[in-house]
């Protein structure tokens, strides 16, 4: 197929020639050879592209230094020069220029050549080695950067230096150094290339314009050449997608679409590969393969990379490698630009294990081909894809287990549609193939056509004395002489016992058959029969031979039948093949591919796979068989080859495609034979011989021959009703199976049954064996002390019960599950599951190496992926250990599994033993279902695996001596009489329940016994009745009613009302939901008292009544009791003789759920006394307890690692395989111990270091089998610890603390004592650490032996756990309860534990707890182990003082002690799941904040922010009662942040509002009236004057109101004046006599409104908050219901109205309270009314709105300040010659009404009002205009009226003058004379 070439393809190969002296020649000549793609240049400048320079007289271009800077971008030099610039500095004019004319030599068009690409992406620049050479030396003086070593010095040659420096020379350009073509003339590459001629040009497409959807075409020439045909001209404007179909293409330049010419083919645009070249992969395609460790079957392609490629070019096709291995995928990928919607084609094969492996296709990561398993033919697969980049691969897929068939996958061509939008040219048919016109693919050639050059439309035929082979690509070869193997005879069908024998040449005939005649056809015999077959006297065709006969040899006239125990199996023999009507419709032929016959031919006694085949092929041979059970199939066969053949015998029947395949050459000399089993059903056999090397065209001649082949074990009649096959003998019948004389098979035993070899008959098991499965020749037996069942096809133990003696039962059906119990672990690592009571199960790990689910009671998993059966038979055996129990028998049972799958054998006896598996199951009444521990579950001898398993179904039924009787009190003549278990929980389950309750009737006895004895029932009839001791393991507290267990209402004493909705649990009696009540009337014939214990957990109680009460006879004893944290609390009240009631209440009660404790009142223990005078029974012990005196009030509990049982006289030891804690009632196994288990321990520190050793964590629950540390004890380490140093004289470790201001460098330092200056703006910080690595470490380790302890765990000389016990049975237990009890398997500590507590740590523990409380561990701390019932674990931080703000952090995780995944049924219920609870300083911190049960191993980490105070932290476990699982709580990286005695670990900035100018411990808050608005200041800044900051430690100063400024000290706004200025009209408010409180009080509302409007207002105002707190505001609202009060503003604001004159101010007061999120904080507004004739008046309310409080207030404060322009003169009457002058207010204003009120003289005088001035003067100058206008228009009069006119205007003046003298005769009353204007100072205005 042809290279194809898209978008950025070669453009030209160009030479440079460079001159450097004159312009007359170019003595260099051309040194430079380029070729780039034409996306570099299509843009190129024209002026470059014409010969400016002057020839050397070869035609080449010299460009001039002023073209230089044409080329690319003149300011740089073009892309050369860029490039060096990246690598080179210092350099230069010289290396400049010589690198600058490496541009030119882009410039010319007429020298350019083309080699071929080395990928479609990337185009090579060819640069020529002397001018390399030449630049080199001309930046010698030039310096690499990377190195700083001159070009000289690092550059060998200018081959490396041009490789060097423009290696990167673009992303699609790559640079190669090329010699001169010619050495004689070393000035030039091209010396002696010939002239370009138009056949050396061609031409490309340019990528397509995105917007116009257009293209070019661009030309080029093919091949380096000078001058000569110049490249034609570009065209321009062509459509991108034109789309031609198969067949067709788009010639270059052209819009329309040709046909493909004869001899050549296209797809369309695209790829398309159908012959691959042995170990080369198409260069127009790029492939790459690899193999992965995939993942998953939904994501075949992806997961880890292995080495290897997974597919190959091998013999003509793409085939997976044989390097494949499970769980591995092979493959191949392509990627490919689509430009248009597309399609991917491909042909393939595969042959792989059906079902699990196969062929997966992907486009894009998405699967588009599911898997195919089998493909026995070439499939074609089509896909359509959509325009774009996509990604191809073919996944051959392998799953984790099995490889069958051929294992492999083939792929014979692959097409790629889409590529292009048109194939510019057709590709050429290669040899041996032609096309006609039109095609899309081309054709092999025939038979005797050959092919022997490319681009045939049809093939050469071969002269008639010649012959080839189909697909031949070389001459024809000529015919031999033909011998008899060319020829082969046939026959006709048999007639009267002839048949007529004919000769021919086989085909194809390659001989020269002409000069070889053929025989006549002649009359022969028939062929004999076939054995099984028979041929009647006279008759002509061969019979089968009837039912339960045989015929044995060949030629046969009549069958024999066959004895008893045996069978005439029918069979199908072929053994000659003359004659195709004898063999069908049974068989059948076909050939695939390059055919040289039709398939298999007949050869007479045998058959031919054909010869003329060319190279692929595949020959088939076919027949059709049905089975009825079983069937084999036998092939004798033999190979001519030279050439490696594949044959196949592959079965397509019911369990899908099955092959056996192989491949080698032979000579045919020796013969094979072949065997396959054929299930029942109807199969299609084939025989398929492929030739499979495209590369071997001479193997012609190559033939597989099949000899004979036959089939036993056929249908007798085939579904067609016909005869299908006959008995060629009698076949013995085996053990298992049966057969009667003339049976035709042997027929299987059923199940149940069994028989011998030759049986005629079957046999049906006896009792205890039992036959699962038919056709078995000997019955299995049971499992120990089991049956079989009637049908004796298995054991029957489905009801799962067992009775090792009368009277002892048990039932284990309740430990069926679906699932199996597991996985379990031994101590190699191995896993297991059990099955118990079924072998069926949904376990998904149970599985054989075919995924399908093992029909067993135990399994265990290997590494290959599958599980082996430990056993398939159930059975038991009583339980015998006495170590194990008291009484073995009543205490468990052996369950046995045997029978599992062989895997073990003995040195004397190779043969595998069955695996087998005993679970020894010991009773545990609170184990529930529990769950099995591996033991020994490891391969020892004889296969033998152990299981111990604590179950409350490994306990017995229960039966009514399972029940002692409890009398109750005499009241009023009858007594209850209840039946109890014998312990709490009874060691019994099911079976016989406690009889009823009944009532008897009774005498009250005055005999009175004193605690610790009790009269005997009928004792009170005797003449003297005698008081009775308690007996050893019981006790008696006298005339009681005691009650401490609590199972259900029918066995509570009578005194109860059984109504409550109290909840019964067992240990305890708790309150319920809500308002709950338990009442108890009880009546007293003596004094007496009530005592209880409870426990109150009542964290979400708020209501005062919530919390437990307790009353007697109505009065309340305890009341709203909310919390007795953690712990039981015990009371007792005196009773008088009488009737009482008694009531124990509990309000807002809440049940336990998975979000927290709930809340609750718990009672454990319940006694009332003085019921009877005298106890009438003893009492036992309660399970975990002892008593061995008699006469006593009480019992002792069990110590750790004893038990008892109910009554016990002692406790018995536990066995050294098993633990108790205290109070025990059972002993529980231990299991393995793992590194989790151990506790790092150290003797005491000396000279800095100490020893360290391991031992077990308290308690001690498992057993140490291996030492699990790499570590060994007795390993010497050093003292230190984080943030500690040693003390260079003692040695011990002492925290070295930095002095104030100070702090450590390094946080992990542990010894240094370097302390560094805390910077300003920073502060240490301070830190306290808990349970991290290495804080854990204990201190001054005390042990009870000095000495370094020695071995695994154990330091010298300490008792070993044996004599630990021995000791405690003879004496007192050597550790008491009290202390951190811990009887270890090697270790024994008193209280003076190593591993202390740090000092401020305290724990408890209530309950029935393992551990005293939390333990400390090696870096963690965790809750404990602890019984399975309800217990809480409590650890407290004590009091921590924080000096700064701080935080507490913590991690912690639920986990339980044995990772197991319960199958028991349902999850535990939310009251049951144990969980933490975290306080601090009492106070339960939410849900959301620490969770109360994060679930199984999820882990959370708690960071909680804490201000400055004292803290107390408390970490609470809590396990309810009905935990059926251990649990604990790991704790970890316990972090207090500020504390003030932490260690100073690094530095922090300050915080806003805080600074520390240095040598300060702490940051500083700033004082009232600065701030800090960043962070790390050294000191504070003074707010601003606007500003203001009222209280320390501010961050950023608040603005104050609108109109207002800050006061001096900046602590508050400024308002406390009270007189404001409106800053733009002058206008000045004066509010100071408003300064003062006011009340308003709003009855509607029912709100007291108490307002300051300058001043804050202070305590008298009444304004505190819910804290009783006072609040400091302008504006309070407080609700008179509750005294309770608001801040409704309190930071002022000033607003000035004018409004027409209309002058006023308004406060408004903001920053109050939050209102609501909608309408944000509490306003208040209060507008001043001026009234100048009010001068005090009340503030008035005028809107009380949701957030906002609008008063008004009118009085003559709300008028602006007077000015001496709001007054006017006012002249009193003159009295006397004297008269009052004063100012009066003529304006609304804020001043006196009258001002500066004075007496003086009168006076008088004439004062003209201003008015008539300006009168006077108008008309003036309108007269004087009129005088002008007159004057002017009268200028010709006659100086006789001059005198005239003078005359009038004196006459006028002289009256103007008497005029004004009058006037200023006349007097203006009130005013004298003399007065002056008065001007008043503003500031004199004021009052």
């Amino acid at each position: 197929m042809a290279s194809r070439f898209r978008g950025s393809l070669i453009l030209a190969v160009t030479l440079l020639v460079l001159r450097f002296t004159s312009a007359g020649n170019c003595p260099l000549g051309p040194d430079a050879l380029f070729r780039v793609s034409a996306g570099e240049t299509s843009n190129w400048p024209r002026a470059c592209t014409e010969q400016n320079g002057i020839e050397d007289g070869t035609g080449f271009t010299c460009c001039t230094e002023a073209e230089l800077g044409v080329v690319g971008d003149a300011a740089d030099g073009g892309i050369f020069l860029r490039a060096a610039k990246l690598k080179l500095g210092a350099m230069d004019s010289s290396c400049e220029a010589s690198i600058r004319l490496l541009s030119c030599g882009l410039c010319s068009q007429y020298q350019s050549s083309v080699a071929r690409n080395r990928s479609p992406l990337k185009s090579e620049v060819r640069l020529c080695e002397t001018w390399c050479d030449t630049m080199r030396v001309n930046c010698q003086a030039a310096t690499v950067m990377a190195t700083g070593v001159s070009v000289a010095d690092t550059f060998v040659s200018g081959d490396h230096f041009c490789s060097s420096i423009f290696e990167n020379l673009s992303d699609t350009m790559e640079v190669q150094v090329t010699e001169d073509h010619s050495p004689q003339n070393s000035g030039s590459c091209l010396s002696g290339i010939k002239e370009c001629q138009s056949e050396d040009i061609i031409g490309f497409y340019s990528e397509c314009e995105p917007r116009s959807r257009t293209r070019n075409v661009y030309y080029r020439y093919s091949k380096p050449c000078r001058g000569g045909e110049p490249l034609p001209v570009p065209v321009t404007g062509l459509p991108c997608d034109q789309e031609c179909g198969l067949g067709m293409f788009l010639p270059l330049g052209s819009v329309d679409c040709q046909p493909c010419a004869a001899g050549t083919h296209s797809v369309g645009g695209g790829f398309d590969h159908d012959r691959w070249e042995p170990g080369q992969w198409p260069e127009d395609m790029e492939f790459k393969t690899y193999i992965v460790k995939h993942e998953s079957e939904d994501h075949p392609a992806t997961g880890e990379l292995v080495e290897g490629d997974g597919w190959s070019v091998d013999k003509g096709y793409l085939l997976t490698t044989d390097l494949l291995k499970d769980a591995q995928s092979a493959v191949l990928e392509a990627s490919a630009l689509l430009v248009r919607d597309g399609e991917v084609i491909f042909f393939f094969k595969v042959n792989a294990e059906f079902f699990f492996d196969g062929l997966f296709f992907l486009v894009d990561g998405d699967i588009a081909m599911q898997k195919v398993s089998q493909s026995l033919d070439y499939t074609e697969v089509s896909i359509k894809v959509p325009m774009g980049y996509h990604t191809f691969q073919w996944v051959y897929y392998k799953d984790s287990s099995v490889s069958e068939n051929g294992d492999f996958a083939q792929i014979n061509s692959i097409t790629i549609i889409g590529t292009e939008w048109a194939a510019t040219e057709c590709d050429v048919c290669t040899e041996g193939t032609y096309s006609p016109p039109r095609s899309g693919h081309c054709l092999p050639c025939g038979r005797d056509t050959y092919a022997d050059e490319k681009g045939l439309f049809e093939c050469k035929p071969c002269p008639a004395d010649q012959y080839a082979h189909p697909g031949f690509n070389k001459g024809c070869l000529p015919r031999a002489t033909c011998t008899e193997d060319d020829i082969i005879v046939t026959y006709g069908r048999c007639s009267r016992g002839q048949r007529q024998m004919t000769s021919s040449f086989r085909e194809p005939v390659i001989c020269d058959s002409a000069r070889y005649p053929l025989p006549a056809p002649t009359m022969v015999d028939c062929a004999p029969c076939n054995p099984g077959m028979y041929r009647p006297d006279g008759t002509s065709s061969c019979e089968y031979c009837e039912e339960g006969s045989h015929a044995p040899t060949t030629g046969a006239t009549s069958c024999t039948p066959c004895p008893y125990g045996t069978a005439a199996l029918k069979s199908r023999h072929y053994t000659h093949f003359d004659n195709w009507d004898d063999l069908e419709p049974d068989l059948s032929t076909r050939c695939q591919g390059d055919c040289g016959t039709n398939g298999f031919v007949l050869l007479g006694d045998k058959l031919g796979s054909g010869r003329g085949h060319g190279a692929m092929v595949d020959v088939d041979l076919d027949f059709v068989v049905e089975t009825e059970n079983f069937a084999v199939i036998e092939w004798e066969f033999s190979v001519v080859t030279a050439h490696y053949m594949r044959y196949q015998f592959i079965n397509v029947g019911p369990g899908g495609v099955r092959i056996t395949g192989f491949a080698w050459d032979d000579d045919g000399t020796s013969r094979y034979t072949q065997k396959m089993t054929l299930p029942g059903g109807a199969h299609i056999i084939r025989v398929r011989v492929s030739k499979i090397d495209r590369s071997v065209m001479d193997s012609a001649d190559d033939e597989f021959y099949l000899h004979r082949f036959n089939i036993t074990g056929v249908m007798a009649i085939d579904s067609n009703g016909r005869p299908a096959a006959g008995a060629s003998s009698c076949t013995e019948c085996k053990g298992g199976t049966f057969a009667s004389e003339g049976a035709s098979e042997c027929g299987e035993c059923e199940a149940g049954y069994y028989s011998f070899d030759r049986a005629p008959d079957c046999i049906k098991c006896q009792q205890d064996k039992y036959a699962p499965i038919s056709g078995m020749n000997e019955c299995l037996t049971c499992a120990p002390n089991t049956l079989a069942n009637d049908a004796r096809t298995d054991c029957d133990y489905e009801a799962c019960t067992y009775s090792p003696f009368v009277g002892i039962e048990y039932d284990l059906s309740a430990l069926k599950a679906y699932d199996m119990y597991g996985p379990l672990y031994d101590k190699t690592g191995h896993t297991y599951w059990l099955n118990p009571c079924t072998r069926s199960h949904g376990n998904r790990a149970c599985l054989d190496k075919y995924f399908r689910p093992i029909e067993a009671h135990a399994c265990q998993d290997t590494p290959l992926g599958y599980s082996i059966s430990l056993g398939s038979l159930q059975g038991y055996y009583p339980l015998e250990d006495a170590t194990l129990a008291e009484v073995p028998v009543r205490s468990g049972l052996v369950l046995t599994f045997t029978n599992g799958e062989p895997g073990c054998s003995d040195w004397w006896d190779p043969t595998p033993h069955p695996r087998s598996t005993n679970v020894t199951m010991l009773c545990n009444p609170s184990a529930g279902i529990g769950y099995p521990q591996a033991i020994d579950a490891v391969e020892e001898e004889g296969c033998q695996y152990e299981f111990r398993w604590d179950s409350l179904y490994a306990c017995p039924l229960c039966t009514l001596e399972d029940y002692r009787e409890v009398l109750g009190p005499c009241v009023d003549g009858i007594r209850k009489v209840t039946y109890v278990p014998l312990s709490y929980p009874n060691r019994c389950h099911g079976g016989v329940t406690a009889p009823a309750p009944v009532v008897q009737s009774c005498t009250l006895v005055t005999e009175e016994c004193p605690p610790g004895q009790y009269l005997p029932i009928g004792e009170e009839e005797k003449p003297n009745p005698t008081c009775a001791e308690a007996r050893p393991g019981h006790y008696t507290v006298g005339g009681s009613v005691v009650v401490d267990h609590f199972v259900d209402w029918a066995t509570m004493p009578i005194v109860f009302d059984n109504t409550s909705s109290w909840i019964l649990d067992t240990d305890v009696i708790r309150s319920g939901r809500g308002d709950t009540v338990l009442v108890a009337k009880v009546w007293l014939v003596r004094s007496g008292i009530v005592s209880f214990r409870y426990k109150t957990i009542g964290y979400g109680l708020s209501a005062p009544d919530d919390g437990f009460q307790f009353s007697i006879d109505g009065e309340d004893f305890l009341y709203g009791i909310k919390q007795t944290y953690y712990m039981y609390l015990s009371t007792l009240y005196l009773l008088t003789p009488g009737e009482h009631t008694l009531q124990w209440r509990f309000r807002g009660g809440q049940l336990p759920d998975s979000y927290s404790r709930g809340d609750y009142v718990a009672i454990s223990h319940i006694s009332i006394s003085g019921t009877a005078f005298s106890a009438r029974q003893d009492t036992p012990c309660p399970p975990g307890s002892y008593q061995d005196e008699a006469g006593r009030t009480f019992c002792l509990p069990c110590e750790e690692n004893t038990a008892a049982k109910g009554g016990a006289v002692g406790c018995f030891p536990c066995a050294p395989t098993q633990y108790s804690l205290p109070q025990s009632a059972d002993c529980e196994s231990r299991r393995r111990c793992i590194e989790e288990d151990y506790v790092m321990r150290y003797t005491e520190c000396i000279l800095g270091v100490r020893t360290r050793y391991f031992v077990l964590a308290d308690p001690a629950v498992c057993f140490e089998e291996i030492f699990p540390f790499n570590d060994s004890n007795g390993t010497t380490v050093l003292c230190s610890v984080l943030g500690c140093e040693l003390h260079p004289i003692h040695g011990y470790e002492s925290c070295y603390k930095c002095p104030d201001g100070y702090y450590h460098p390094d946080e992990g330092s542990s010894s240094s004592q370097t302390c560094l200056e805390v910077p300003r703006g920073n502060q240490p910080v301070l830190v306290k650490t808990y349970f991290t690595t290495g804080e854990a470490i204990p201190r001054r380790a005390e042990v009870l032996q000095r000495t370094a302890p020695q071995g695994r765990g154990r330091p010298a000389n300490l008792p070993t756990y044996e004599e630990l016990m021995a000791k405690a049975e003879a004496t007192e237990p050597v550790v008491s309860a009290a202390m951190s009890r811990g009887v270890t398997n090697d270790v024994i500590f008193t209280e003076r534990d190593p591993l202390k507590w740090p000092s401020e740590f305290v724990t408890m523990c209530s309950g029935r707890c393992g551990s005293t409380g939390w333990r400390l561990l090696n870096d963690t701390a965790d809750s404990g182990f602890h019984s399975l019932s309800e217990v809480d674990s409590t650890l407290i931080l004590m009091t921590e003082i924080l000096q700064k703000n701080g935080a507490i952090g913590f991690t912690y995780e639920i986990q339980p002690w044995i990772a197991v995944d319960p199958v028991d049924s349902v999850p535990p219920s939310e009251q049951d799941l144990p969980g933490l609870q975290f306080f601090v300083n009492g106070k339960l911190l939410p849900e959301e904040v620490v969770h109360y049960n994060l679930g199984e191993g999820v882990s959370d980490s708690v960071r909680l922010p804490l201000g400055l105070g004292n803290y107390t932290l408390a970490w609470s476990f809590h396990q309810p009662s009905g935990t059926r699982e251990h649990y604990r709580v790991i704790l970890s990286d316990v972090v207090v942040e500020g504390s003030s005695n932490g260690l100073a670990r690094g530095v922090q900035e300050c915080e806003r509002g805080t600074y520390n100018s240095g040598m300060h411990p702490n940051c500083l808050p700033c004082a009232p009236g600065f701030e800090a608005p960043r962070t790390g200041m050294g000191n504070c800044v003074r707010c601003s004057a606007d500003t203001y900051a009222e209280s320390s430690g501010t961050a950023q100063c608040e603005p104050c109101g609108v109109g207002t400024s800050a006061s001096a000290d900046r602590m508050d706004c400024d308002v406390n004046s009270c007189i404001f200025e409106n800053e733009v009209s002058g206008t000045i408010f004066d509010l100071s006599s408003l300064k003062r409180r006011e009340a308003v009080v709003d009855e509607v509302n029912d709100v007291r409104f108490e307002l300051a409007i300058c001043d804050k207002l202070d305590y008298t105002a009444q304004c505190f908050d819910e804290n009783n707190e006072e609040i400091v505001t302008h504006s309070c609202r407080v609700d008179l219901t509750n005294g309770i009060g608001r801040n409704i503003g309190r930071l002022a604001n000033v607003f000035y109205t004018d409004n027409a004159g209309n002058r006023g101010v308004s406060l408004s007061y903001t920053k109050g309270e939050m209102c609501n999120p909608q309408q944000g904080t509490y306003t208040t507004t209060v507008d001043f009314v001026c009234n100048t004739s009010l001068e005090v008046n009340d503030l008035r309310l005028v809107n009380t709105g949701t957030c906002n409080t609008h008063f008004e207030w009118e009085n003559i404060a709300g008028c602006p300040k007077c000015t001496i322009n709001d007054y006017e003169r006012k002249y009193g009457e003159c009295l006397n010659g004297q008269q009052t002058v004063s100012l009066v207010r003529a304006e609304a204003c804020n001043g006196p009404a009258v001002y500066n009120e004075r007496i003086t003289t009168c006076s008088y005088r004439f004062e003209l009002e201003l008015p008539f001035v300006f009168a006077g003067l108008a008309v003036f100058c309108i007269l004087l205009f009129i005088l002008l206008v007159v004057g002017i228009r009268n200028k010709k009069l006659s100086e006789k009226y001059e005198m005239l006119v003078n005359e009038s205007a004196a006459e006028m003046r002289s009256r103007r003058a008497t005029r004004n003298t009058l006037g200023l005769r006349e007097e203006t009353p009130g005013r004298a004379s003399g007065d002056a204007e008065i001007h008043v100072p503003v500031d004199d205005v004021t009052p």
